[in-house]
């Protein structure tokens, strides 16, 4: 049975990844063209107190088959290199479980300098791009 997987410490309330195992293993089977990553700000879960639960709602989708989907989500703390680092090494290690390797495959983001440094440290072998969409905001 498939089950969604907190892949995030569950005595860390300050970020919480969310994954699914058969989801993964789908995508591999069907030829990872690209990962997409990109976070939100207008979704983050607000309890009845002053201060927010997350900072940003952060999405890892897949492209493959021709379509895309939700691969991962996660709520953080903050939009910072370091807190990107840690969960694109949380993504990083649930592909290695599967032994599948991320080298060559692209990953697409916005132009974010935390996400950029996060990218090029903890996961040098893909091949980063730029989003057109968020090129053509600027």
């Amino acid at each position: 049975t498939d089950e969604c997987m907190r892949i995030s410490d569950p005595e860390d309330n300050k970020r919480i990844y969310i994954a699914s195992r058969r989801i993964m293993e789908y995508a591999i089977e069907g030829g990872i063209e690209a990962l997409l990553v990109d976070g939100n700000f207008s979704f983050t879960p607000t309890p009845s107190l002053p201060k927010k639960l997350a900072f940003q709602l952060y999405t890892v989708r897949v492209c493959t088959r021709g379509t895309s989907f939700l691969l991962m989500a996660a709520l953080l703390p903050s939009k910072t290199a370091k807190e990107y680092s840690k969960l694109l090494q949380s993504l990083a290690d649930l592909f290695q479980e599967l032994d599948f390797p991320l080298r060559g495959v692209r990953i697409v983001s916005d132009w974010e300098s935390g996400i950029i440094k996060a990218l090029k440290d903890t996961l040098p072998m893909m091949q980063h791009e730029g989003c057109l969409f968020h090129s053509l905001k600027c």
